[in-house]
């Protein structure tokens, strides 16, 4: 961890936000993560948010809060998940250090086994406030996680064990919300939600070829829309155990179908940028969202006018209490 953290002291990133994982828990009690050089809130909490500049706001999870890792018997969070094991998956209370957790196991309830874990309902409660007061500000929410929440954009092995409550609340104010970044399954996946919310699993570094890149830029536009740059194999087709195409962008957007492909986005045709302008689209705005549209020119208008439309609601004035 010392090692780790003197070379992340390098960054020159203003701000470095720090998520719990298992393999953190796995080597750090949870009552010791406030000293253990992690950057978690400056209240030293798990879970919290920050504002990132203009109209973007990030939230950071805490999908270990019920778990059976960093935490021993007689702490509630660690006897919480002892009591979700007995009933969802009791194999694992006998063969927590290893074993079979799966032997007998039904698909859907393959989330319930040790290196997952659970947000507590006073998280859950949190993140409605959170995203309440975030739309109210008109923000943009994105949405950080170590587990995944929605499993076409993982396996069923790796989801949080309370994701539906979790996903509830997000869809609850899926007007602010925008997408959820998750690791955890080393191999990745992309997948958007009945919402429109888009659930990027990035590819662990550990699948890359060495000498070559796995990670990724997140652009936050003025517009509500964000582009997330890969660079190498950051995100690849879901189901394909990291072997399937890689998704060398992805424009989050309400209404955006990304495909994966090889290389970057064809030339933009500049008639068709001369037709957005002339609809009354600024010039720059009209190339991100044409590209982003793979050059349909009805998409891109539509992806514009609904960028507007979100605009104008969010310069409105907002009634206080």
């Amino acid at each position: 961890m010392a090692a780790v953290l003197r070379i992340m002291e390098g960054c020159s990133a203003k701000r470095r936000f720090d998520l719990i994982g298992n393999h953190e828990l796995y080597n750090i009690r949870r009552s010791d993560l406030p000293s253990s050089g992690l950057r978690l809130s400056p209240e030293g909490t798990t879970f919290h948010s920050a504002h990132l500049g203009g109209m973007w706001e990030a939230i950071f999870l805490d999908p270990y809060e019920h778990a059976l890792i960093g935490m021993k018997e007689g702490e509630c969070g660690y006897d919480k998940a002892v009591e979700i094991m007995q009933s969802s998956n009791p194999n694992v209370l006998s063969s927590i250090g290893g074993g079979d957790w799966f032997a007998g196991l039904p698909e859907e309830k393959h989330r319930f086994v040790p290196y997952n874990g659970a947000c507590s309902a006073e998280q859950v409660a949190w993140l409605d406030n959170a995203l309440r007061e975030a739309t109210s500000n008109g923000r943009k929410v994105l949405i950080f996680t170590h587990v995944p929440l929605y499993a076409p954009a993982t396996k069923l092995k790796t989801v949080v064990w309370n994701a539906e409550d979790v996903l509830s609340v997000l869809h609850k104010h899926q007007d602010a919300v925008v997408a959820v970044f998750a690791g955890h399954d080393h191999n990745g996946g992309y997948a958007v939600d009945s919402a429109g919310l888009h659930h990027i699993t990035m590819n662990s570094p550990l699948t890359a070829t060495p000498g070559s890149d796995c990670f990724a830029v997140l652009e936050c536009h003025h517009d509500g829309i964000a582009r997330f740059v890969a660079h190498g194999r950051a995100c690849v087709e879901s189901g394909t155990d990291g072997k399937g195409r890689a998704y060398s962008e992805l424009i989050l957007a309400k209404g955006f179908e990304n495909t994966p492909e090889d290389g970057r986005l064809g030339t933009i045709n500049s008639d068709d940028v001369a037709k957005l302008v002339a609809m009354g689209f600024e010039e720059e705005k009209a190339k991100l969202t044409l590209e982003a549209a793979n050059g349909d020119v009805e998409q891109a208008a539509q992806l514009l006018v609904n960028a507007c439309l979100s605009e104008s609601i969010n310069t409105k004035p907002h009634a206080h209490a």
